[in-house]
């Protein structure tokens, strides 16, 4: 009698395994996945986006045009990289810059409701990519974040849910079919490609693992005293981080120390274990975004934790979103509405509920005005007016945040009025397209098929080449781990924008925290702070909110020796603003300014405060006759 195999081990564990989780298995990589977190992903990352651009809009003259700090003759002469690209290097003057930022707003706002959703998600990066490119000296490592998904989101389809594009692609169904049901949400989940996710999903999980890596070298870090040096730094804490360096025990910084090491080191683990799921995913999820939010009270680093913790979405499973959706929806059953003789003036909430939320009864209904028609909650009472209208709203996206607004006549007349409208352009026609539609849509996607090894192949050759890159950053005992990359690839990963490096306070915290002070000498004797317009103040400024906190990155950048073209022009502009443009009269001019930089090194936990100090960065001379005295 023959006996029976038993499987393998690897077999063993490819069959118990989640199979959504279990990378060993090829449908983990190359099958197909929820769409639904992709959607909430690019809403929410492209109002972080969003936010970030009109930030820029104030900082356009005196950051991103040639009559700024960091003109184009400045910026190619020594601190942009060799291989780079910034379509912005066509938009020296400041309107330019403003239109640049203006347009790039536009392009976000269209991500954001999903119209075109894949050509905005290019342009979205290329602009990115040219803005970054276009003053390095501002940049900080929550850029590189937003430039990293930028990059990787043009290769997921974002648009399958909550977009513009969801709904044109299910009107333009209906209207070669001329179907209702062709109009609707459909019941069974809308899929993504799952090899694209998975790339994006490695990149946000390196930066974990090489910030982490990184710290291996630094002392602090192993003694439990990093927190302690990071929160010395007072450009950078809130008054919360303040107070807790303050008041807070050696014990409870170390426990918060090991605590990052912890959440950065098991990120990557916990999220990609093909067993323990979803549990470890989620506890990962969890310590990752504990880490941001105590980084988010105690400092004011921007968009640091928000862009890390929204790119958490893409390790979502589409049934959480789903649930958190239902959540804030008013719904408490399914609703049914009334045919109608026509067109149907609620096609617009037709098109965006399924059949199971919103049916419709097989008796036609002549609908004549706002509150001219019924619905009803299952098999219950027929309600009209503002009943009806709430009812219906509660299977509607986030509900319960806005139905309060449909007790306005007002509100209920302007709605109906643009459903009506939007109904009516797009009457069913039903033809031969309907035929045809079918093998259409199956050549559509075998060309899909098709395309998705060469896809796979060129992205998985980026992100080899972006391991590759950071490992370059990783040393042991002075050298690196890796040799170096060969100068194609570099060149490669640096155009693509990919450039990269986690060193976010390791392998130590910065040792020192300090801001640029320009005391302006006028010949009434009169000194102010040139930045602030008052009297010099020898203390350090809170951590910036809003565009200005840009200024604080080009501080830390200027107090270093290689930077004096940029000073040289920072120290030109206020001449030039104070003795041309506000035209001082002779004997209240500018005369002489020095750039400043205000500093205090850090020191050992449980020593006093060092004192300040002072480290002229550059001299200059608004007027000749000054020069000329002090000898130039």
């Amino acid at each position: 009698m023959a006996t029976e195999q038993k499987p393998g081990v690897l077999r063993s564990l490819l069959q118990t395994w989640p199979a959504e989780y279990n990378f060993l298995r090829p449908g983990y990589w190359f099958g197909q996945i929820s769409a639904r977190p992709l959607a909430l992903f690019r809403i929410l990352f492209g109002a972080l986006l969003l936010k970030d651009a009109l930030y820029h809009i104030p900082l356009a003259h005196d950051l991103y045009s040639d009559a700024g700090i960091l003109p184009r003759s400045a910026l190619l002469s020594g601190y942009a990289r060799p291989d780079r690209f910034s379509l912005m290097d066509s938009f020296p003057a400041p309107w330019m810059a403003l239109a640049f930022f203006s347009i790039w707003a536009l392009v976000i706002v269209l991500l954001i409701v999903g119209y075109r959703t894949r050509l905005m998600s290019i342009l979205n990066f290329v602009l990115v990519l040219s803005v970054h490119e276009r003053d390095p000296l501002v940049l900080n490592g929550a850029d590189t974040v937003m430039r990293m998904l930028a990059f990787w989101m043009m290769f997921m389809p974002l648009g399958e849910y909550y977009s513009v594009d969801a709904l044109r692609r299910r009107f333009r169904r209906y209207q070669r079919s001329g179907a209702a049901d062709d109009v609707r949400v459909e019941e069974a989940p809308r899929t993504a490609w799952a090899f694209p996710v998975r790339m994006i999903q490695l990149q946000i999980a390196l930066v974990y693992l090489f910030t982490a890596v990184l710290k291996i070298p630094g002392a602090a870090w192993a003694n439990g005293d990093a927190v302690n040096y990071s929160l010395q730094l007072q450009t950078l804490t809130s008054p919360v981080g303040d107070w807790f360096l303050g008041w807070s025990p050696h014990w409870l910084m170390a426990l918060l120390d090991y605590f990052t090491l912890f959440a950065e080191w098991a990120f990557l683990f916990l999220v990609f274990a093909p067993y323990g799921q979803p549990a470890f995913r989620i506890s990962g999820l969890i310590f990752a975004a504990m880490l941001h939010l105590g980084i988010a009270v105690l400092m004011t680093i921007p968009n640091f934790s928000a862009v890390l913790v929204i790119s958490f979405i893409l390790f979502f499973e589409g049934k959480w979103v789903e649930r958190g959706d239902r959540l804030l929806r008013k719904a408490s059953g399914p609703v049914v509405i009334p045919s109608s003789f026509g067109v149907h003036p609620l096609l617009p909430v037709l098109a965006i509920t399924r059949p199971s939320e919103v049916a419709l009864d097989q008796g036609h209904h002549d609908f004549r005005d706002a509150d001219g028609w019924w619905a009803a909650a299952g098999g219950g009472e027929r309600v009209e007016g503002v009943a009806a209208w709430r009812l219906v709203a509660g299977q509607l996206p986030l509900s319960r945040l806005w139905s309060w607004t449909l007790r306005s006549r007002g509100v209920r007349r302007s709605l109906w009025y643009a459903m009506r409208r939007l109904a009516e352009r797009y009457p069913a026609v039903a033809s031969s397209a309907t035929a045809a539609a079918q093998p259409e849509a199956q050549r559509a996607s075998s060309r899909v098929r098709w395309l998705q090894a060469p896809v796979a192949f060129g992205l998985s050759f980026v992100l080899a080449n972006v391991v590759w890159y950071n490992l370059i950053t990783v040393t042991r005992q002075g050298k690196p781990v890796v040799d170096k990359m060969p100068s194609a690839q570099t060149k490669f990963v640096d155009y693509l924008g990919l450039w990269q490096n986690w060193g976010m306070f390791a392998p130590f915290p910065r040792n020192f925290d300090g801001r640029i002070v320009i005391p302006g000498h006028f010949e009434d004797g009169t000194t102010l702070d040139l930045r602030t317009g008052d009297p010099l103040r020898k203390d350090l400024d809170r951590g910036a909110w809003g565009p200005n906190a840009r200024w604080k990155s080009m501080d830390d950048r200027l107090s270093t020796p290689s930077t004096f073209p940029v000073l040289n022009r920072w120290a030109s502009m206020n001449c030039v603003e104070y003795n041309t443009t506000r035209n001082l009269p002779k004997g209240r001019r500018l005369a002489t300014l020095e750039i400043v930089f205000h500093f205090r090194h850090s020191h050992k936990p449980g020593e006093p405060q060092n004192p300040l100090e002072d480290q002229v960065l550059w001299k200059h001379y608004c007027l000749d006759e000054y020069k000329a005295q002090a000898g130039f």
